[in-house]
């Protein structure tokens, strides 16, 4: 996995003129993006939810990797919008689209809203951003833990609720759910956004991307994490990824971020973090095992999961040990 930059010329080109309009008019302006992934029924609600806001963004921006150009270049026709939102493709079809939705909204906004495939919002959330990032100045970022769920098919369009149904609250298997299982939404201040390192994580977990994001703006201003209850998760009826190659993917990104740090990652030093893989992995492993026991109707794919987990975890121990003996070597 490598990392990606956004620096110098090209980044404070983008920043320039978010700071500029600011200086302008007084007034922030705000950006949506709307991060697609894998379903397009999911990026559709999403985009009706952030369509239904009471405070309309600025801009809206939807961003979906390029390969899967013909499954999300349309989906934004069915909804009505105020303003039609930019299309933006990611050349990485298997990473979560950070970086290119910051470069292509960063000219336009002050503050960007990075909404997930998937999750729905109520139509106050820009409001309650917005009195949030102009009460709160210090404030350079915040990640919201989406923790209430509801079936996709009972999503009623442009609706918040939807019909018939009641969002499920974290119960004891939910309260224990690793972060890196969950939804969660991120906001950014766009002008602390200069110098910052992207890594490519999986699409399966945003809050990989995110916490990387947060952790290395927390030298340049105050970021928080909070559970608004202000959104919701749309569940699919099933899983249409392998359990083994989700389990192997996350266990692995997991393992890069402990290696990247124990390398005296700058962004990590002498600094609190969001997220500690090692905690993550206990975590990981002790909610499958448990949801293993709980819930027999998925328990084939809980199985799968935890044996592609064990899968990274050998392949992470052979790739130090034999590090160590060419290390041993050379001496």
């Amino acid at each position: 996995m490598q990392r990606r930059t956004l620096r110098g010329s090209n980044m404070e080109h983008a920043l320039r003129p978010a700071a500029e309009g600011k200086m302008t008019n007084g007034a922030l302006r705000y950006g949506v993006a709307v991060l697609a992934r894998f379903e397009r029924r999911l990026t559709e609600a999403t985009l009706q939810s952030v369509a239904a806001l009471f405070d309309p963004p600025d801009v809206i921006t939807l961003v979906f990797p390029k390969i899967r150009a013909h499954q999300f270049a349309d989906v934004a026709a069915g909804v009505a919008f105020r303003q039609s939102p930019r299309l933006v493709t990611a050349e990485n079809g298997d990473a979560l689209p950070l970086s290119d939705a910051l470069r292509a909204i960063a000219p336009h906004a002050d503050v960007i809203l990075f909404v997930p495939e998937g999750v729905a919002l109520d139509p106050s959330y820009l409001t309650r951003i917005r009195d949030s990032a102009e009460r709160w100045q210090d404030v350079v970022g915040e990640i919201d833990v989406v923790d209430r769920t509801v079936d996709a098919d009972k999503f009623a369009g442009n609706s918040f609720l939807p019909t018939g149904a009641t969002p499920q609250r974290a119960g004891i298997l939910r309260s224990l759910r690793p972060k890196t299982l969950s939804a969660h939404v991120l906001w950014v201040r766009v002008e602390v956004c200069g110098n910052v390192t992207f890594m490519p994580f999986p699409q399966s977990s945003e809050y990989l991307a995110f916490s990387f994001l947060l952790d290395q703006l927390s030298g340049r201003g105050r970021t928080r994490i909070t559970a608004s209850g202000d959104a919701v998760a749309l569940r699919v009826g099933s899983e249409r990824r392998s359990g083994f190659e989700a389990g192997r993917e996350l266990y692995r990104a997991l393992s890069h971020i402990g290696e990247w740090r124990d390398a005296g990652d700058l962004a990590f030093a002498a600094r609190s973090s969001c997220l500690d893989p090692s905690s993550e992995k206990i975590m990981l492993f002790g909610e499958q095992i448990m949801r293993y026991v709980a819930t027999s109707a998925t328990r084939a794919h809980v199985a799968s999961f935890i044996r592609g987990m064990l899968e990274a975890r050998r392949e992470a121990a052979t790739t130090r040990n034999r590090v160590r003996d060419d290390l041993r070597k050379l001496r």
